[in-house]
């Protein structure tokens, strides 16, 4: 059986880590985690959670050079190289990213390499003022609506690497086939002061250089910034039942 992995960044996600790690398990064989420095508890979550699953420092993961810092860029080249080590299938999530399936995504791959499935992004809402969700089960129960249309994509492929472009969002290799697979957004929910304070610290690890050439500005968004931007979300979104098959995957 073909083996699918999951790779991911992780900087301070105490928070959404329990969530995002109890729902991917059961999902992929195998994931890697590249720690960017936590001071948090978000490593031993990770090793109490998903025992067998890698642990990498990103600041020694890439092929040529230390990242001291969160390079848009170079984070790309860390994980094209750390896919071409990998047999399989093979998909890069952030913490805010959860994939979601009506039915096992093994159903949807076919048996063979360098096939690409670009899989749709939703950024997830509630109206509700504040949201407060302690289990996985409250998590999904409490998406109310989503926007469809603003971000972009990720790609679950078995290439040798995913010739990712500059965020990982484009579409860079043949697609062969989009299923109804769907890469749920948790920028903006569960909107709660920890979601905000995790948003927040990120920019302390993003370089200038990145900021000066206008990549990553979102990670200084203000609290305010991102209030008014979670309303402007909020009057884009449509109801679940309108995007095909998503509130059974969320069952």
């Amino acid at each position: 059986m073909v083996q699918i992995t999951v790779l991911t960044n992780v900087y301070n996600e105490e928070y959404l880590m329990p969530f995002w790690l109890e729902h991917h398990r059961k999902i992929f064989d195998h994931g890697i985690v590249f720690d960017w420095g936590c001071t948090d508890r978000s490593m031993d979550i990770v090793r109490e959670m998903c025992p067998t699953w890698e642990i990498r420092k990103a600041i020694d993961s890439h092929p040529s050079k230390r990242l001291e810092k969160f390079d848009a860029y170079e984070n790309d080249v860390l994980f094209m190289y750390a896919e071409m080590k990998l047999s399989g299938y093979k998909i890069v999530l952030n913490t805010t990213e959860f994939l979601v399936s009506s039915k096992p995504i093994r159903e949807y791959l076919a048996d063979e390499t360098n096939k690409s499935y670009p899989l749709q992004s939703l950024t997830v809402l509630s109206r509700k003022d504040v949201q407060e969700p302690t289990t996985l089960r409250e998590l999904f129960d409490g998406i109310e609506c989503v926007e469809r249309k603003i971000r972009k994509w990720r790609t679950l492929h078995s290439h040798y690497h995913g010739q990712y472009s500059l965020g990982r969002h484009e579409i860079t290799l043949h697609p062969y086939e989009i299923p109804p697979v769907y890469i749920l957004w948790l920028g903006m929910y569960p909107w709660n002061t920890r979601l905000l304070a995790r948003g927040l610290q990120i920019a302390e690890k993003i370089p200038e250089s990145d900021y000066e050439n206008n990549i990553s500005y979102h990670h200084r968004f203000t609290a305010e910034q991102r209030t008014k931007n979670r309303l402007f979300m909020l009057d884009l979104s449509v109801p679940l039942t309108e995007v095909p098959l998503l509130s059974e995957a969320l069952l």
